[in-house]
Formats: structure tokens, C-alpha cells, sequence
């Protein structure tokens, strides 16, 4: 097992993250990227960048795994559990709110206001929507999630700065979705420390979002900004969208391939509408000034439930369109599946 530090000291100005996006609980975070598995075609990038780790990285089940940013820990469970990885799995974040309860955000409590928000009574109850996660065994009750801790680690670090990880050690490292909360300087450190620890024969996988990703929830926000005379959230994604990635990694990888997603977010049922809400409540505090939250309630009905609720009365489903990419950087050249989607590009 790889020795990673378990305290860490002040945190260093040049370690420092760009945005306070990825400071959310796990709740927030998740109910964010929970919307994009109402995409068609179906599209978890979770699971892409696994599979392309064996089928193109050339991964195998007792080599050792770094996962960046992990978060709440679903690229782990989701290799130990579906995927029966062997090998060590260590999994960092820079945010220790998102180790605090990796079970909480399976299910989300909406009360009769989100419901009739949508115009849907729920009766004066509160009702239960659950969240499956991707990591689940397949035929595993929902209600009752299975968790194995055993042999993944999680620790507080920093892309950075990977503390306690051996030279060469790492035969695949994902970054999925986490270099837009850098900034340059600090993106570059980071490839740095990914070439450092990375095997001769390992790869990088990283994802992200294009500048057109989500443009209908974007309208959103602005028009909630615009109703409350405030500033809307900045586009998370703005620092390292789909074309920014390729650029910088053509730089530092010999070989870099993508796989390039668009497709449709379908809101067309009740608990999806409710999962676009919440996925615009967890950017309140991204907005400036902050706003109170009776008023942001208000706003968020008069501006989004209103045109989701509109859309599907009119034209059965609400829309919004979603364009996400895959990268896969090595020293190596890797050999791409005939008939796969993915593309070299260097």
C-alpha cells in the first residue's frame, strides 16, 4: 500500500484552489453531475474513462489507481464494486467536506414545496427520491446501498502536490472534472506531478465539459440573477473547457486521444424536474451577491420551474443540451479499438 501522510499542514497560497465550486458538500456536488444520467444518448463519464483505463490504457485489476478529485469517492466504489478492481485505489480531494458522509447524498429529502413548486402536490409528506449511484452492483436495492471500504483510500491532497505517492507508481490516474478549478500555473504543477507518478506505461485520463455544455441552465441562472438584480454564477467549466483541455495537453502528452460526447438532457418526469432544481439550488452561493433564500426560491420558480413546467405541458419534455469530453494522455502510443469513438489527436 502506498504511504500517503495522513495530517497535512497549512494549506500553501500556491496550492490554493481557483473556485470555492468544489467546497460544496457532497450533496451539492452530486446533485449537479446527478442530472447528466438523464442524457441520450446514455453517457456516464465515470464509467468511459474506467473502461477506456483497461481497453485502451491497458489497465489491469492489480495495478495501482489514483483518482484526483475524487470527491465523494463514486470513481472508486464504482472500479471496486462493478468493475472488481484488486489493485490499490486512492482516491484525493482537496475538500475533507466531501469524505464527511459518502452516504448521504444517495437520497435526497424534497418536501411538499419542491413538489408544488413543479405543481405536483405531495400530499403534506415529505417524499424520498432516490439517487442510484453508478457504483452499485447491478441488481442491488437502491434503498439498502452497499458501501465496501476495504482497500480504497481517500485522503485530503492537492493535484498539486501529491504528497506521499512513489515515483512511477500509478498505472492510471483520473482527473475527472476537476481542472477547471485551477488555475494555469497550477494546472501545470499538477501534469507535472501526474508525469512524476504516473508508471512508463501509464496513462491520465481527464474530463470536462465544452464551453456549450448545459446552455438552457446557464439561461437559468441568468435569468434568476436578472430577476433578483445580482450577478449570476461565472461558468464552472469557464477555466478548462473541452477546446482549453486539448490545447494543454497536446503539450505535455506524447499521445492524446479523446472521446467527444454531445447528446440531451430529457427532463420529462416529475423527480428529474425536482433533480434540475436542486442542481440550481447548489449554486446560490456562486452568485453576487449572495441572496437570501426566500428570495432566491422565488426567483428560481418564476424563472426555471415556470419554463420547465411550461415545456413539458406543452412539448412533454424540457431539454437542455450537453456536450462533455474525454481525454486519455500517454507517453506511449495506445492502440484504439476498431469501431471505437475515441480519436487521436497527437
Amino acid at each position: 500500500m502506498i504511504d500517503l501522510p495522513r495530517q497535512r499542514g497549512s494549506e500553501p497560497d500556491a496550492m490554493r484552489i481557483h473556485s470555492n465550486y468544489a467546497q460544496g458538500a457532497p450533496w451539492s456536488v452530486r446533485a449537479r453531475f446527478e442530472l447528466y444520467d438523464f442524457g441520450r444518448p446514455s453517457f456516464n463519464m465515470d464509467q468511459e474513462a474506467i473502461d477506456a483505463a483497461y481497453r485502451i490504457g491497458n489497465l489491469a485489476l492489480r495495478d495501482t489507481v489514483l483518482d484526483v478529485g475524487t470527491s465523494d469517492g463514486n470513481l472508486p466504489d464504482l472500479m471496486r464494486l462493478a468493475y472488481g478492481h484488486q489493485g490499490d485505489i486512492i482516491g484525493i480531494d482537496s475538500s475533507p467536506n466531501q469524505f464527511l458522509d459518502r452516504r448521504s447524498y444517495r437520497s435526497l429529502l424534497f418536501t411538499m414545496h419542491d413538489w408544488n413548486m413543479l405543481g405536483k402536490s405531495a400530499l403534506g409528506k415529505t417524499t424520498e427520491v432516490d439517487f442510484r449511484r453508478i457504483g452499485m452492483i447491478a441488481g442491488t436495492d437502491a434503498a439498502t446501498p452497499y458501501l465496501p471500504e476495504k482497500d480504497i483510500e481517500l485522503w485530503q491532497g492537492f493535484a498539486q502536490k501529491l504528497e506521499g505517492i512513489d515515483d512511477q507508481s500509478i498505472k492510471a490516474a483520473f482527473v475527472m472534472n476537476v481542472f477547471y478549478h485551477l488555475t494555469s500555473e497550477d494546472r501545470e504543477k499538477a501534469i507535472d506531478e501526474l508525469l512524476r507518478v504516473l508508471h512508463p506505461s501509464g496513462c491520465a485520463l481527464f474530463g470536462t465539459s465544452a464551453a456549450d455544455n448545459k446552455p438552457r441552465h446557464r439561461e437559468g441562472e441568468r435569468d434568476v440573477a436578472e430577476d433578483l438584480g445580482i450577478a449570476p454564477p461565472p461558468p464552472m467549466n469557464a477555466g478548462w473547457t473541452t477546446e482549453k483541455m486539448i490545447v494543454e495537453l497536446v503539450q505535455r502528452f506524447k499521445h492524446l486521444y479523446v472521446l467527444d460526447y454531445r447528446g440531451d438532457m430529457r427532463i420529462d418526469r416529475m423527480y428529474r424536474a425536482v433533480a434540475y432544481l436542486w442542481s440550481h439550488r447548489s449554486l446560490r452561493n456562486q452568485y453576487t451577491p449572495i441572496p437570501r433564500v426566500e428570495l432566491f426560491e422565488g426567483a428560481l420558480d418564476r424563472q426555471v420551474a415556470s419554463t420547465i413546467r411550461r415545456d413539458i405541458n406543452r412539448k412533454g419534455v424540457f431539454l437542455d443540451y450537453i456536450h462533455r469530453t474525454l481525454a486519455i494522455g500517454s507517453q506511449n502510443e495506445l492502440a484504439i479499438p476498431e469501431g471505437s469513438s475515441w480519436k487521436q489527436v497527437a
